[in-house]
Parts: C-alpha cells; structure tokens; sequence
C-alpha cells in the first residue's frame, strides 16, 4: 500500500482545527493551498440559512461545509427527469449556488459535501441495473466503478460547472461522506469476495474460473486462500479503489488546481486508505475529517 500525504482534522458541530504539520511542502510547493497552513481550517458544519454565514465569520470563522448536494437520480441521466424531479434538481441548484455565493461574500472557503449512501435515492440510482455488491449484500461493492461513478464523479463535474464563476462562487473543497445511513450500515471495511468483485478479478488477472462450486462468500473466500491468493486479492481491491480516488483527483484537479479533496469520517479499514491514496498528490494532500 502506499503513502499519502494527509490533512487531519478534527470536526465538531462548528469548528474544525487543523494539523499542519503533513502540509508545510505541500503549501510551498503550491500556493493555492497556502491558506490553509496560513490560517488553518475553522470551519462551520452545516448551517441552517444564510443568515448565519456572517455570524460565523464574525465568529473567526474561515470556512463552511453545507449540506446541501445534487440528486444523483438527475446526474445520472437528465433526460429521463420528470417534472418534479427537475424543479427538486432546480432548487438543489439554486441553494447550492446560494451558499457558495454567500460563502464568497463573507470571505468564507466553501467546502462542498456529497454522500455515498446517506439518501434512498443515491443508492437506488446507484444500482440502476448494476448487480454489484459487496459480499452479494446489501451495500455497495467498493471495486464497483459503476456505483463510483454515478453517485460521486457525475456529481462533482455538475458542481464544477454549477460554480465554476469564481468571481462570484467560492468552491475550496470537495468532501466525499462515506457514511451509508440510508442503507443501514458501514462502509465495508473488509475485502469484497462477492460475485462481482470475485468475477472482475479472476478477469482483470487472467486467470481461470475455478471448476469447483464457487457460487457463495464463502466458497470464494475459501478459493483465494487455498490458492495463495489473498494478498494478491487485496492489493487488486486497494489499488482499484485507489483508482477511482486518482480519477476524482485528476478530474477535479485539471478544471480546479486549488481545490481539496478528502472525505469525512476516518476508519481504519481498506477503503479509507485507499482513497487517501488516490486522492493525494505531493502537491495536494488529501483531507481527512
């Protein structure tokens, strides 16, 4: 696995106090990120209007993470958008563009938040006609581009077009919330050995089905280890994960260079680190809250 250069804070309902010591190269090899070891993030989490972005900044401060994000069902596919689905698209839209102009005009950094799964619709769009899923559950295969790209890389590049006057929005951040409260559980933490990551890896590695019954977790877990696989099986996860994260950092990166990227919510688990992997550069270390 390898390293990453990290931005580590720590969150409460309305501060965030940054750990600069990862940063300092970064911010002298890129002076676009040079605010944060500068003055460091102080951020607000969520506020309810508009009218408390002064008060914030009156507060000390510099920076606010809303939650406010796009319908995936609509950056997914906006022709089949019905009426309503596309006058909740428009409201989206406009309190997005909102905030980040409010945010501009008090001198605030906005940090712009999407989720994984915390909404039905997210993970609903996200399995439109895609059977992947982690350990043939419930939940989403993390090796699955798919689910990735649909509900996070679609996204963003709405948002990157949304606010991309920056004379008159502020977009500092793009935070991903990993959490799936919709579905009622974690991210996975441990290797995928469901049907589809099991398949995509006996394909990406050139290697034949196996001509014993393989048809659970449990038969395919058993298959890895008696083949000696394991390590190889969980390098194959951790770097395909990882690649999504460099697909999100190169895409953001090539219309933003000063932007962050990051997520919310640290687990010591495969994906977490994977992600900060793909994520950083040397010249932009990955925020984790």
């Amino acid at each position: 696995m390898q390293s990453y250069r990290l931005i580590i804070s720590v969150v409460a309902s309305v501060m965030c106090i940054l750990s600069i010591n990862q940063i300092a190269h970064a911010a002298g090899t890129d002076p676009t990120i040079a605010w944060v070891y500068r003055d460091k993030i102080r951020m607000g989490w969520s506020p309810s209007d508009l009218s408390q972005y002064p008060l914030m900044a009156k507060a000390g401060m510099n920076a606010v993470m809303p939650r406010e994000e796009l319908d995936v069902r609509v950056a997914y596919d906006p022709a089949k958008a019905d009426v309503a689905l596309s006058k909740n698209d428009a409201d989206i839209i406009a309190r997005i563009r909102d905030s980040s102009r409010a945010a501009k005009q008090n001198g605030l950094h906005y940090f712009h938040c999407l989720n994984l799964a915390a909404q039905a619709q997210t993970w609903q769009t996200g399995f439109q006609d895609n059977p992947a899923r982690y350990n043939d559950g419930k939940l989403p295969s993390p090796v699955d581009p798919v689910y990735w790209n649909r509900v996070i890389m679609n996204r963003v590049s709405r948002v990157l077009d949304l606010l991309k006057d920056q004379e008159q929005y502020a977009l500092d951040a793009i935070i991903i919330d990993p959490e799936m409260y919709s579905l009622g559980g974690g991210l996975p933490g441990n290797p995928d050995y469901g049907k589809y990551a099991f398949e995509t890896f006996i394909k990406e590695t050139k290697r034949k089905m196996p001509d014993q019954n393989v048809d659970d977790v449990k038969s395919r877990e058993a298959w890895i280890l008696q083949q000696g696989l394991k390590g190889k099986y969980e390098e194959w996860q951790f770097d395909r994960i990882k690649g999504f994260g460099r697909a999100l950092e190169k895409m953001v990166h090539k219309r933003r260079p000063s932007l962050i990227l990051g997520y919310i919510i640290y687990e010591d688990k495969m994906w977490f680190h994977a992600m900060a992997a793909g994520l950083s550069t040397p010249q932009h270390p990955v925020f984790i809250g």
